[in-house]
């Protein structure tokens, strides 16, 4: 289900849109690449609806970038502030169907740290990318799977996963809250 979008989305969506332009792309390349529809790319470029994290992973990769670094330009910090306090109900946040992602810190190429607020959904499809993924569980359970199979790792507060790059994996809220969890990924070998 896909819901209505506020500013953050239609911040992320000018993003995306500049993003693909710049590449020469127009929305049915990127459709045939991800497999969205061409109706959907364009509601979510115009920022009115929002997608999931795989969604946003799916447009990402055809438009050869990161969620990543989609999510830190369309949240970029005041000009000139080397510190930059983030409060709990900070706008920045982009929601997503399982909940919202905001970036939290970035060093471009090195590394970005991304928190999740996420409720218990179904499992989405496998993620498979180059970089490392560690997966801090701040509060909450998150269950978890690292290469298809019937082995689950079930993730309670303070609970780390660290998942190499190019393995296939996925995780979920569990149970019946709300899970917080912190996403670093590494960008260097």
């Amino acid at each position: 289900m896909r819901r209505q979008a506020g500013p953050e989305a239609r911040a992320l969506g000018e993003v995306i849109r500049q993003r693909r332009r710049s590449l020469g792309m127009t929305l049915v390349q990127v459709a045939a690449v991800t497999g969205l529809s061409h109706p959907f790319l364009s509601q979510l470029e115009r920022g009115r609806t929002r997608g999931s994290m795989r969604t946003l992973f799916l447009v990402a990769e055809a438009l050869r970038t990161s969620q990543q670094a989609l999510l830190a330009a369309a949240q970029p910090a005041p000009d000139g502030v080397e510190t930059v306090v983030l409060e709990v109900d900070d706008a920045r946040s982009i929601p997503v169907d399982s909940g919202s992602a905001r970036l939290l810190a970035e060093a471009p190429g090195q590394f970005a740290v991304t928190e999740f607020r996420l409720r218990p959904q179904e499992f989405s499809e496998f993620y498979v990318h180059e970089h490392a993924e560690l997966v801090y569980v701040a509060s909450g359970r998150v269950e978890a799977q690292v290469r298809p199979g019937p082995e689950q790792h079930v993730l309670r507060p303070r609970d780390v996963l660290r998942i190499p790059g190019s393995v296939p994996h996925r995780w979920r809220a569990f149970g019946t809250s709300e899970a917080v969890v912190l996403v670093t990924h590494t960008f260097t070998s």
